[in-house]
């Protein structure tokens, strides 16, 4: 008989998890319009730059106080929450990671929806779980039926859904959401929202109206605090409780906290929606531009623009020379032929992207 390590080994080899390694930085580089990342506020900058102080650097940082924020105005227009109902995280990642460690375990079953975020399939990986995906290409509108039909086939203990999609950019609307989460009452359905407050309606209310709902967010796509890790995540105060339980008790440094919390004030909230309008204003932009220059770019709910073009190793080498970083899926099934651009928030930087484009024709 098999002892507990060798069981383990085995185990470890028969399913391998791959993981998510960042491109290495390019010194040619101004522009970084490949991670979809944000652009932070004046308030959160002069928080963080407040916040070095010996008092938080040598105290245990506390959540409390961001996640009564978030509670009380989860986003304009949502009625307040119990603080119970939110947890702030490091970053929507480690709310990925604890939504797998909570609700899957060895042979469960994740649905997701592809092309699919990476991380929700090495956090099924990593708790012994499997994902199935569910076809929802770029432009084609949510498949309700087939996830449904899918979920039930593999009875799957999750649906994780990416709303806006990322990298596809589609959007389900709240009802199709409910319509979802009733099909499937025993089985928890996770909302990903990290790109909600640039999309026509959100889910968040959707989300939080059911028992078997979860709302995952991010600060580093809306607030541009992707290097200071915060997210959060909100459902029932028992699923919140047992998220809180299967992570890091500190999970969010307290520079960060103190950035996150000045984003949210009403000056960081004013300055993040004229933002947010800029970006949405570039994305269409773009999206015109990419159409016009000859590459097919899909509709995009996102800050961000998906493309098929003729040569995306060419177009992204032909940007980097110019100062410009884009995504491109080489290997990647289904997104070989496309990039993917974010907008940069900033007049400049997008005058430097278009010239790019322009001047790399013959790639798209």
């Amino acid at each position: 008989m098999n002892t507990a390590d060798e069981r383990d080994g085995y185990r470890a080899q028969e399913r391998p998890v791959v993981g998510y390694v960042p491109p290495a930085r390019d010194p040619r580089i101004r522009w970084f319009l490949d991670a979809n990342e944000g652009r932070p506020s004046r308030a959160a900058l002069a928080a963080l730059a407040g916040a070095a102080t010996m008092e938080t650097s040598r105290r245990y940082p506390r959540t409390a106080e961001l996640e009564a924020v978030i509670a009380a105005r989860p986003k304009a227009g949502y009625e307040p929450l119990s603080p119970s109902r939110v947890l702030v995280t490091a970053g929507g990642d480690d709310a990925i990671a604890r939504a797998c460690r909570v609700f899957l375990k060895p042979g469960d079953t994740l649905v997701v929806f592809e092309p699919a975020f990476e991380m929700y399939s090495i956090g099924a990986r990593l708790s012994g779980a499997r994902t199935v995906g569910v076809p929802w290409p770029p432009g084609e509108p949510f498949p309700l039926e087939a996830a449904i039909e899918t979920a039930r086939s593999c009875r799957a203990a999750a649906v994780a859904l990416v709303n806006p999609a990322n990298p596809a950019g589609g959007l389900a609307s709240p009802e199709v959401t409910e319509e979802l989460m009733d099909a499937l009452p025993d089985t928890s359905v996770w909302v990903d929202g990290a790109y909600a407050d640039f999309s026509r309606t959100d889910s968040l209310a959707a989300a939080l109206s059911r028992p078997n709902g979860l709302a995952l967010r991010s600060f580093s796509k809306t607030y541009g605090l992707a290097g200071l890790r915060v997210g959060w995540a909100a459902g029932t105060p028992e699923t919140i409780a047992a998220l809180r339980a299967a992570g890091d008790p500190f999970p969010v440094a307290g520079p960060s906290l103190a950035a996150a919390l000045a984003a949210r004030s009403p000056e960081g909230e004013a300055e993040t929606s004229r933002i947010v309008t800029r970006l949405v204003r570039e994305r269409e932009t773009l999206y015109r531009l990419l159409g016009d220059l000859g590459a097919r770019p899909y509709p995009s709910e996102t800050n961000f623009v998906l493309a098929r073009v003729k040569d995306p190793s060419g177009l992204k080498e032909a940007l980097a020379s110019r100062g410009v970083a884009i995504r491109a899926y080489p290997g990647r099934p289904g997104l070989e032929a496309m990039i993917r651009i974010s907008g940069p928030a900033d007049r400049e930087g997008f005058g430097v992207l278009a010239r790019a484009l322009r001047e790399s024709k013959e790639y798209l």
